[in-house]
């Protein structure tokens, strides 16, 4: 995967793209993947 297709990647809960630190942010085992920002108000 390039930089420019993991740079379009969006939050699947608030639809918003993922900055920096959210690419590499998965807080399930299960490999899902949402924005640090929507981890924090569920």
């Amino acid at each position: 995967m390039s930089s420019d297709d993991q740079s379009d990647k969006e939050c699947p809960l608030c639809m918003e793209a993922f900055d920096i630190d959210d690419i590499n942010f998965y807080p399930c085992n299960c490999q899902y993947q949402i924005c640090r920002f929507c981890w924090h108000r569920i």
